[in-house]
């Protein structure tokens, strides 16, 4: 979790904005806002966010159970996207259609068993065929963080985004001031900051390279 609490983040960011008079009602909105951007935003001023790029600490999981003839479950309240569905009862992994696929499956309302597909349509994830009873199902998902509060409340995710997060705020603040010849210098900085960061966990794939990479056992002599 993040160490700088929610007042030394609102506190920080009229300091780095000069101390700009009749702007503390507006601070509190405007760090939530980089907080929120950050955690869901796929680029940043044009710059992409690498594909694996993600913080682990948003990544989980919540079960619901189904009810007979009852063709959907709620999505979690707090998701941003679902990764997959798994249905625990059966210990199967459902398969995701899209919402055209789903409304042309004929007898929607009459066909009833255990479930095969999901897709989500507005709050909800409806499922095919529609469940014959109760059945555990185990959603995968990227959650959406609370925002922040209390004074003492700090983020979820890792100490190491909190400067990130608040000079988001900042670059994102002199926008909103109409300061862009600052804008445009804080900018450049804030995409250096994250380029030094954004890979941070790609040292955990070389595990998973190593699993595919042939041992030094088998490898002949002409090998080396």
């Amino acid at each position: 979790m993040g160490v700088k609490i929610f007042t030394e983040f609102k506190s920080d960011l009229t300091f780095e904005l000069g101390q700009r008079e009749n702007i503390s009602t507006y601070t509190g909105g405007w760090v939530n806002t980089a907080y929120m951007d950050f955690c869901s935003m796929k680029s940043f001023f044009g710059v992409p966010v690498p594909r694996d790029f993600r913080f682990p600490e948003l990544d989980t999981s919540t079960t619901s159970n189904t009810s007979g003839s009852v063709a959907y479950i709620a999505v979690p309240a707090d998701c941003l996207y679902i990764y997959t569905v798994h249905d625990t009862t059966n210990d199967s992994k459902l398969r995701n259609y899209n919402i055209r696929q789903y409304t042309e499956e004929t007898g929607r309302g009459t066909t009833t068993g255990q479930p095969d597909y999901w897709v989500r349509y507005g709050s909800n994830i409806y499922l095919f065929p529609t469940p014959a009873g109760t059945y555990q199902m185990t959603i995968w998902y990227r959650k959406r963080p609370a925002l922040l509060s209390s004074g003492s409340s700090v983020t979820v995710i890792g100490t190491e985004w909190d400067e990130p997060i608040l000079k988001l705020a900042v670059v994102q603040s002199l926008l909103r001031v109409k300061d862009y010849d600052a804008y445009k210098i804080y900018k450049e900085e804030w995409k250096e900051m994250i380029a030094g960061k954004i890979g941070i966990y790609d040292e955990e794939r070389k595990d998973k390279e190593d699993i595919l990479r042939p041992s030094v056992s088998y490898l002949q002599p002409k090998d080396f």
